[in-house]
């Protein structure tokens, strides 16, 4: 009930916001900014035939729950990819025959097409949806030693392309982060920067 009361809330801000952008740059005669959101997006896994009902509610609380409500009010919609999460039961799974990032993140650089034509799926000939693009708004590693990120990256972009190719408009991607930075579920022991930080100095 909370989550639902909060997304109602959020959503109802956005799309204030979305009107009222609008509504003062065409007074003025100038064209509006492109207002959007960016929704958390990744692949979801049961860890076991057990744990399919744990998926499905998962979910229904995360992929779409918020577009659904905007759809209606955004020029674009972005999108935070990492991976993939194998779901257990209430809990996260770590399995022996997955890579994973230095944050716990499973690593799955085919998921990023998968939930690009997910969306594109399922907006793309919605009538009440007044997006047609998509930016990948966060997309990173965390890795200190720099062995995984280069083909992490490579790999994203490519996953992009391959989108690109099939007729999804995607308008850009932001590599998060330029430099090691505070992460607000694991504080500053991650390092997802292209530019590393010296913790000690």
């Amino acid at each position: 009930h909370v989550t639902a009361s909060a997304a109602d809330l959020v959503s109802e801000a956005l799309r204030v916001a979305y009107d009222e952008t609008h509504r003062v740059h065409t007074r003025r005669g100038a064209r509006a900014p492109a207002v959007g959101m960016a929704a958390r997006a990744q692949t979801l896994e049961p860890a076991s035939f057990t744990d399919v009902p744990a998926v499905a509610v998962a979910r229904s609380y995360m992929d779409f729950t918020m577009v659904d409500r905007i759809k209606s009010k955004a020029d674009f919609l972005g999108l935070n990819y990492y991976g993939k999460e194998i779901v257990a039961g209430t809990t996260i799974a770590q399995l022996d025959d997955v890579g994973y990032s230095e944050a716990g993140r499973a690593i799955d650089t085919e998921g990023l097409y998968t939930v690009l034509r997910m969306f594109q799926d399922r907006y793309g000939e919605d009538p009440d949806a007044s997006f047609s693009s998509y930016m990948i708004t966060e997309n990173g590693v965390a890795d200190s030693t720099d062995v995984i990120r280069p083909a992490y990256i490579t790999e994203h972009l490519a996953a992009i392309a391959a989108a690109i190719a099939d007729g999804i408009h995607v308008t850009g991607y932001v590599h998060w982060t330029i430099s090691d930075n505070w992460e607000w579920a694991d504080g500053y022991c991650p390092k997802f920067g292209l530019v590393s930080v010296d913790r000690e100095s």
